[in-house]
């Protein structure tokens, strides 16, 4: 048996819960899904917290019947006015450029981008995304530097935040009411393109539409 995941999608209309059995790192077995429906989130805030805990006590329950597996932890998709994508750069000299660009040197720029401070009073950061790689200012759109030659090593991120109070809320009802792990918040956008693009999409450049009960969002998706 592999990794049992699962993962939540908390709309304005529905609560979707879903929970699989990782197989690879490209296939899950799905084990169960689960459908709910909220009154309780509205433009992406938690309007009554103690009836959003209800309905997704009441999702996670009946997930658990159909799969035979307790939820214990949880990916949570989140999307919204409050969530936005920062732009961040970081850079290292390559420790032994005569042997190359080693584990180290990635592992140094990638602590570099993680603390970059992008939180802000009302703003929490998700995730940080590393989107290119650049050797000696002229070699672009690396994806994976290891061995390379060069003196100086440079990556292009994206850094995902969201709204602070959204997630404060989110952890109350799932670690501190419900007693269940947040593994990670993921944006939406994130998710999507994850689930559906292929390579060959990213890398031609692709339109993806989420059509949602109250938003639908479009995202312009080119590496």
């Amino acid at each position: 048996m592999g990794k049992v995941i699962t993962a939540i999608d908390l709309g304005e209309k529905y609560i979707k819960i879903a929970q699989g059995e990782k197989i690879d790192r490209n296939k899950i077995n799905i084990l169960g899904v689960s459908l709910v429906e909220t009154s309780n989130i509205k433009k992406h805030v938690v309007i009554d917290l103690e009836g959003l805990t209800y309905e997704l006590e009441e999702g996670i329950r009946n997930l658990e019947q159909l799969s035979g597996f307790d939820v214990e932890s949880v990916y949570i998709s989140i999307s919204g006015e409050g969530t936005e994508i920062v732009n961040a750069e970081g850079y290292t000299v390559i420790k032994d450029p005569e042997n190359g660009i080693s584990q180290i040197d990635i592992d140094s720029i990638e602590s570099q981008l993680e603390n970059i401070n992008t939180n802000s009073i009302n703003k929490e950061k998700l995730d940080t995304i590393i989107v290119e790689y650049i050797i000696d200012d002229t070699k672009k759109n690396i994806k994976n530097p290891i061995n390379m030659p060069g003196m100086k090593l440079e990556a292009k991120a994206i850094i995902m935040r969201s709204d602070k109070n959204l997630i404060k809320n989110y952890r109350k009802i799932f670690e501190d009411i419900l007693g269940i792990k947040i593994n990670k918040f993921i944006l939406a956008s994130r998710a999507a393109e994850e689930a559906v693009l292929t390579p060959e999409d990213r890398e031609l450049g692709v339109m993806l539409l989420d059509i949602g009960y109250a938003y639908s969002n479009i995202y312009i998706i080119k590496e």
